[in-house]
C-alpha cells in the first residue's frame, strides 16, 4: 500500500471514530466538503551508488591473451591499450604497411596533379619532333614512289666535283700552313744549334764567362740562355712534325669521306631509277606510324587541357580508395585484437589472464570513472515519480555512512517502467554534487526529495 493509500485510510478511520462517539458534533451541512490534500511529504526511495561512467570491456575477436598492460586500481586515460592478443604485433605491422600504402597512393595523386604542366610540355615537344620526322618520312615516300632523277643526278655531280677539287687543289685542310710552320721551326733549330756551338767554342777559350759572343746570332748571350733557346727549338720542331703528320692523315680521311659520299650519291641515283615496291611499302608504313603517333599525342594533350588525364587520375584515386579500405580493415583487425580504454578512469576489474584463450564479447576488463558518482533508484513508485522533475535537489544518505549526507540533483527520469512485485516503479538517476572518498560502488543509498 503506498503513502497516498495509507493517508486516505487513516482519514476514513478518523471520520468513522468521530461519528461513533457520543460527543455532540454538529451535523455537517449538505454542501460541506473535505479539504483537498495538497502535501504528501517528502519522496523517499532506495538506490545503488554507481560511477557516473562505466565501461565493461571485451575483445572483439577471439585468441590467446598475450599481454595485460594494467592492474586493478590503476588509473588510465581514454585511448590507452589495456590488453592485447598474441597476433597484435603482426596486425600492427600490417597497419603500418597499410598507412604507407595510403601515403604512396596519395602522393601519386598529388604528383599527377602537379606534373600536368610538365607532362603537357613533354607531349608538345614529342609532337613537334614527330612532325619533323613525319616530314622526312613523307619526303622519303615521295622520293621512293616517284623519285626526282634530276635531283639525284645533281647530288652525284656535286659529290664528284667535291672529290675532284680535293684531289687536284689539295685545299681540304691547311696542310700548307702546317708545313711552312714546320720548316720555320727547323730553320730556327738550325740557328740555335749554330749559336750553341759558338757559345761552347767561346767557353773553351774563356771558361766560366757569364756572357760570350755567338756569331750565329751576332750578339753576346748567356750560355744558359743559349741552351734554353736550343731546347725550346727542339721541342717546337717535334710539335710541328706531329701536327704535320695529323694534317696528312686528315687529308687522307677527308678524301675517303668524299669518295664515300660519291658512292652513296651513285647508289641513290641507281635506286631512284629503279624504285622497289617493298621500299615504297616501308616508306608508307613509316608515314602511317608517325601520323598515328601524332594523333595519339594530340588526344593525350587534349585530355590534359583541364588537368591530369582523367583515366590516370581515376586510377590513382581508385588506388587511394583501395589503400584506405585496406588500412581501415587492418586498423579494425588491430582494434579487435586489443582492449582500449574508452574513458578516463580507474581499472576496477581484470577478469582475464595472460596465456588464456579469450572469447569475443566476454567481459575482460572494467573501467570506471570514480571521480563522479550517481545513484539510481529501484523502488520509486508511479505515485511519487510524477512529483519529481529533472534538476530538483536531492539528499542522499549511504547506509554505510549514515552520518554523512550527500547532496545531488535529479539528472534523468526514466520513461520506461519496471513491474516490481506488482508495483510499477521507475528508475531515477541522481548526480551527486560532492564526492565522498569512502564511497564504494554498489553501496545502498536512501534518496530523499522534498518537492
Amino acid at each position: 500500500m503506498n503513502k497516498l493509500q495509507v493517508s486516505l485510510v487513516a482519514l476514513s478511520a478518523a471520520l468513522v471514530v468521530s461519528a461513533c462517539t457520543g460527543a455532540a458534533t454538529p451535523a455537517p451541512t449538505q454542501d460541506a466538503a473535505l479539504a483537498p490534500i495538497t502535501d504528501f511529504g517528502a519522496v523517499v526511495a532506495e538506490g545503488r551508488l554507481e560511477p557516473d561512467r562505466t565501461a565493461l570491456l571485451s575483445f572483439q575477436s577471439g585468441g590467446q591473451v598475450a599481454e595485460i598492460l594494467v592492474s586493478e586500481g590503476q588509473t588510465v586515460k581514454a585511448g590507452d591499450v589495456l590488453a592485447q592478443l598474441s597476433n597484435g604485433e603482426s596486425l600492427a605491422a600490417q597497419v603500418a604497411q597499410a598507412k604507407q600504402a595510403v601515403l604512396d597512393a596519395q602522393n601519386a595523386v598529388k604528383t599527377l596533379n602537379e606534373s600536368v604542366d610538365i607532362t603537357r610540355a613533354q607531349i608538345e615537344e614529342q609532337i613537334t619532333a614527330t612532325r619533323k620526322a613525319l616530314e622526312r618520312a613523307e619526303r622519303t615516300l615521295r622520293n621512293t614512289s616517284a623519285p626526282d632523277i634530276a635531283y639525284y643526278e645533281d647530288q652525284l655531280k656535286k659529290a664528284q666535283d667535291s672529290y675532284q677539287t680535293a684531289v687536284e687543289n689539295a685545299e681540304i685542310t691547311d696542310i700548307g700552313d702546317v708545313g711552312n710552320s714546320l720548316q720555320a721551326a727547323k730553320d730556327n733549330l738550325q740557328t740555335w744549334t749554330n749559336a750553341l756551338n759558338d757559345v761552347n767554342a767561346e767557353l773553351q777559350k774563356y771558361p766560366g764567362a757569364d756572357m760570350v759572343f755567338a756569331a750565329a746570332i751576332g750578339t753576346f748571350i748567356k750560355p744558359a740562355d743559349a741552351q734554353k733557346n736550343y731546347d725550346d727549338a727542339v721541342e717546337a720542331v717535334r710539335v710541328w712534325e706531329l701536327r704535320y703528320e695529323q694534317a696528312q692523315r686528315g687529308n687522307a680521311q677527308t678524301l675517303k669521306d668524299l669518295q664515300e659520299a660519291v658512292d652513296d650519291a651513285q647508289a641513290n641515283l641507281n635506286g631512284a631509277k629503279s624504285p622497289k615496291d617493298l621500299d615504297v611499302e616501308v616508306a608508307q608504313a613509316e608515314v602511317d606510324l608517325l601520323t598515328a603517333q601524332i594523333a595519339d599525342a594530340e588526344l593525350k594533350l587534349s585530355k590534359l587541357a583541364n588537368g591530369p588525364d582523367p583515366d590516370q587520375l581515376a586510377l590513382a584515386e581508385a588506388r587511394v580508395e583501395a589503400a584506405q579500405a585496406q588500412l581501415a580493415a587492418a586498423e579494425a583487425a588491430l582494434t579487435n585484437s586489443q582492449i582500449m580504454a574508452p574513458i578516463d578512469g580507474t581499472v576496477v576489474e581484470v577478469a582475464i589472464k595472460v596465456g588464456e584463450m579469450a572469447s569475443p564479447g566476454a567481459r575482460a576488463i572494467t573501467v570506471a570513472a570514480l571521480d563522479s558518482w550517481v545513484v539510481k533508484t529501484n523502488n520509486l513508485t508511479e505515485i511519487d515519480v510524477v512529483r519529481l522533475e529533472v534538476g530538483q535537489a536531492v539528499e542522499v544518505v549511504l547506509d554505510a555512512l549514515p552520518d554523512t549526507p550527500l547532496q545531488g540533483t535529479i539528472r534523468e527520469i526514466s520513461q520506461t517502467f519496471t513491474d516490481n512485485r506488482g508495483d510499477v516503479t521507475y528508475e531515477v538517476t541522481v548526480s551527486l554534487t560532492e564526492v565522498e572518498p569512502r564511497a564504494r560502488w554498489g553501496m545502498t543509498a536512501q534518496v530523499t526529495v522534498n518537492p
